[in-house]
């Protein structure tokens, strides 16, 4: 239960429904002389399925697309989207922010909700489904559950910042950032906010307590930086962020054509690691949902992958290609949950034998043109050349006739 006093509303989260949570609830303010309450008639319905937490991943700065549903039909339905606190409690976005989030309407029972311009600050879990309004009654049934981590992209030999925001209360308490989750086992720890005077060639800190905001920059990035960070003062964590690295100077570039095959070799530069190749305008969302064949599938369709580890290469074969295979591509490799790729373009072109054959053609055409002229012109030649022949013969005679 939430007595939100922003909004002049008693809100209550029923969570995990069951069967067993169908009844008329009563809901009001219970004040002198006065019982004010409403009624609330709560139906749970059967589901073959219900949608599991599904993963987005947004690289900050830019946008990140959620896909919802209509858990009912309604005159009075509308779209909504709220946002998980630390108590359980899906919260409404606050005005401020509500501007950058956007709802479109897709197949019928189903929208998107965009969010523009990610930050750090938008990591969390995410519910969406419908909202029906009544004259003092409003009621939210959330179905689909969304876990987004915001995605930074390095490329190799560049910088990344890092930022983690603290409750003011911690300002003087010591920060931390770790590869890993802070304070277990397995966690790295990539520096402190009491190691500022530490000489660490490639990380720098900055700790701004009047904003609340401790900066970690990382440079001279290399494939060993990629990775999944955390932040952590005390016992309060903020959630990952999740840095992926692009090589530099590691852009292939393949021409091929409309029916016929490509070979792309893609090198490794990790060990021990599960090899991938997917395609999409952005590397987060070619993990995500890009083409894929991977080390383990090793096939999808016209897509095969070769893993010769003993080389350092993988290779990725593409059969029967069409224009429509054009586009940008990644060779990616995945330790763990980090990624490391290899840009790659490739162009499908039609092939120019035809026009190429017409070319042939028509120039075979314009030498046998050539060689009728010239044959005419020969002939002409040497009828001219008879005909003054005959002449000086003629005049010859005449005059050998007269003497």
């Amino acid at each position: 239960m939430y007595d939100d006093s922003s909004e002049g509303r008693l809100k209550v989260f029923i969570s995990d429904l069951t069967a067993a949570d169908e009844a008329t609830y009563r809901c009001g303010v219970n004040i002198p002389d006065h019982d004010l309450f409403t009624e609330i008639k709560l139906t749970v319905n059967q589901v073959d399925h219900f949608p599991a937490l599904s993963k987005a991943f947004a690289i900050i700065g830019e946008s990140v697309k959620l896909t919802c549903s209509f858990p009912e039909k309604h005159d009075e339905t509308f779209t909504h989207i709220c946002k998980e606190n630390k108590e359980k409690i899906c919260e409404s976005i606050s005005s401020s922010e509500k501007k950058r989030f956007e709802f479109s309407a897709g197949p019928a029972g189903v929208f998107t909700v965009s969010i523009s311009n990610v930050s750090v600050r938008d990591a969390g879990v995410y519910w969406c489904g419908a909202e029906t309004r009544d004259t003092h009654l409003t009621s939210v049934s959330l179905t689909n559950q969304h876990q987004l981590t915001p995605t930074m992209v390095g490329r190799e030999g560049d910088s990344s910042e890092i930022k983690c925001r603290y409750d003011e209360n911690h300002s003087t308490e010591i920060k931390h950032l770790c590869k890993g989750k802070c304070f277990t086992k397995d966690a790295q720890n990539i520096i402190q906010s009491d190691e500022a005077h530490v000489n660490k060639t490639k990380i720098s800190v900055k700790d701004e307590t009047e904003l609340n905001l401790f900066t970690v920059t990382l440079s001279d990035l290399t494939a060993e930086d990629a990775g999944i960070y955390w932040c952590a003062v005390k016992e309060a964590f903020n959630l990952p962020i999740e840095l992926m690295i692009v090589l530099k100077d590691a852009l292939f570039t393949h021409e091929a054509s409309v029916g016929g095959s490509v070979s792309i070799s893609c090198k490794n530069v990790r060990t021990q690691t599960q090899r991938l190749f997917c395609r999409g305008d952005q590397p987060n969302i070619c993990v995500r949902d890009g083409v894929r064949v991977s080390s383990n599938t090793r096939t999808n369709g016209r897509f095969s992958l070769t893993d010769e580890t003993s080389a350092g290469v993988f290779t990725v074969n593409i059969s029967n290609l069409t224009e429509e295979d054009s586009g940008k591509y990644w060779c990616a490799e995945e330790t763990s949950g980090s990624f490391v790729f290899t840009e790659v373009h490739l162009h499908v072109t039609q092939e120019t034998t035809t026009s190429q054959d017409e070319g042939k053609s028509e120039t075979t055409s314009q030498h046998k043109e050539k060689s009728v002229s010239s044959v005419i012109v020969a002939v002409s030649v040497g009828l001219i050349l008879l005909a003054v022949c005959l002449v000086l013969m003629l005049l010859k005679i005449k005059y050998s006739c007269k003497h």
